[in-house]
């Protein structure tokens, strides 16, 4: 019963930062494009993922991602961003959002690890 509270935990958590990423970016006065390279390395990430976890659904989402990544891979030069053309606020947002995503992935397999 407590696994399920704090795997359930953890995935609020999660989805909280998500929405609070999708809240800023969508403020963002600069819209920014699809970046397909990203797409495609989400793509070939998922792909091994699903296999190991016998997903099929985390597999089959890998496909289309580095499909729909290598149908646009002209433009995977035109799209470069990185922290540094980010203004100082968003880019100290996106900082503490990568900071504990990692924390709560970290978090997550060590549970994992401890309760096998």
């Amino acid at each position: 019963m407590a696994n399920t509270l704090i795997i359930f935990l953890i995935l609020t958590l999660i989805i909280v930062l998500a929405v609070i990423a999708v809240l800023v970016s969508s403020k963002s006065k600069k819209k920014h494009k699809t970046d397909y390279r990203a797409l495609f390395i989400i793509g070939i990430s998922w792909i091994p993922l699903g296999l190991a976890l016998k997903m099929p659904a985390f597999w089959m989402m890998g496909l289309i991602f580095m499909a729909a990544g290598l149908a646009h891979k002209d433009e995977w030069e035109k799209n470069k961003r990185s922290l540094k053309h980010l203004p100082k606020k968003e880019r100290t947002i996106t900082m503490i959002i990568i900071g504990l995503l990692t924390f709560f992935l970290l978090a997550g397999i060590l549970f994992l690890l401890s309760t096998r």
